[in-house]
């Protein structure tokens, strides 16, 4: 079956500083991340210090964020939160090499923490997710070096009560069947509790794209319809039901000498065959999924494609795509208060300055 998509391209033409005047009064957050579930709610992490950094929430498009973070504000997110309707899931640091996942099933109002893991080799803990509300599973960061990195899979099967090892990457004499230590990883997607994919970033050579069917035990490439000699980026799949998922690939062709390329894949039969199209553009820098037909994707150049000058410099912003119409942006190289939005595909976006309010 021909998977069919309408793509949208956000080209980055200008960049426009604003600089948002403080009063004595007002608090400003410092955005590390932003998820909008509508053009009403959403979250947002929030720090300067990366230890410390905090969970927002706002009910009016992101003019005003509460403090939901756990522990009276002592209980830290360690990265991105997983938002799966009323419930919110993150991970953070106990102590060094030991790491916990909290849960709150009332958007945020109560939370209740895992058991503390350990993990030997661990620098941190990514990003929870669930496959349905008892099964999940998590990466850790095990150190990096010269492009390439270790990386550990955990699992939970009780809603994330208990988390358990399942398998990580070895330098040196790797098991067969287990993930290389080679290139930058990018994380796990899984679509049942056994069937799931690893993404990563190589310097060159075939697309890092990994499949397991044992829960993460044992792993095998797994071949794309995309160059097969690249410096390229893969991104760990995303899914929007069982069957249906997105990926994309970024990078040059050629090992990094040939020409960039964007190619965005999607599967609608769990993976079994992955099918997709070029954007023609120039450079891009990133792809976000809205949903599992509508992709936007920043980049520098590009034709017969819907689209819209930025007012601000797209290789400095992260997006978050609530619609193929919605889309939110945040300065993620210089953090700070100020958030973008457009309603009308990229056509003309505006400036929110967020605040942080009491209660």
């Amino acid at each position: 079956m021909r998977a069919s998509a309408s793509l949208l391209i956000t080209v980055a033409l200008l960049a426009v500083a604003a600089a948002a005047g403080r009063s004595a009064t007002t608090v400003r957050p410092a955005l590390r991340w932003l998820h909008m579930i509508d053009t009403s709610r959403g979250y947002a992490v929030s720090g300067e210090d990366p230890e410390r950094e905090r969970l927002l929430s706002t009910s009016d498009g992101g003019r005003h964020w509460r403090d939901v973070t756990p522990g009276g504000g002592a209980i830290h997110p360690s990265g991105p939160v997983t938002v799966a309707g009323q419930t919110l899931l993150f991970s953070t640091t106990v102590r060094q090499r030991v790491f916990a996942v909290e849960r709150s099933d009332d958007a945020g109002r109560t939370w209740r923490r895992s058991s503390p893991f350990r993990d030997p080799h661990g620098l941190g803990a990514g990003q929870p997710f669930s496959v349905d509300r008892r099964h999940l599973y998590l990466a850790v960061d095990e150190g990096a070096a010269a492009g390439s990195q270790g990386e550990a899979l955990y699992t939970s099967s009780d809603g994330g009560v208990r988390w358990r090892f399942v398998s990580r990457t070895t330098w040196n004499y790797p098991p067969r069947g287990s993930l290389p230590f080679g290139c930058d990883k990018r994380g796990f997607g899984f679509a049942t509790t056994s069937r799931g994919w690893a993404g990563g970033y190589c310097a060159g050579g075939l697309p890092f794209f990994y499949r397991t069917d044992d829960g993460g035990r044992t792993w095998r490439r797994q071949s794309l319809p995309a160059p097969s000699q690249c410096a390229c980026e893969t991104s760990a799949p995303l899914f929007f039901t069982p069957k249906t998922a997105a990926v994309y690939v970024i990078g040059f062709t050629t090992n990094g000498g040939g020409r960039p390329f964007a190619r965005v894949l999607w599967t609608r039969d769990a993976g079994v065959h992955w099918r997709g199209s070029d954007p023609p553009l120039g450079r891009a820098r990133q792809a976000i999924f809205a949903d599992a037909l509508n992709v936007w994707i920043t980049g520098h150049a590009g034709r017969h494609w819907q689209m819209g000058r930025l007012p601000f410099d797209a290789g400095t912003y992260d997006l978050d795509a609530v619609s193929s119409t919605v889309a939110y942006g945040f300065r993620d190289a210089d953090p700070s208060s100020t958030i973008v939005v457009t309603r009308d595909g990229g056509r003309t976006w505006r400036t929110i300055h967020a605040q942080i309010v009491a209660g």
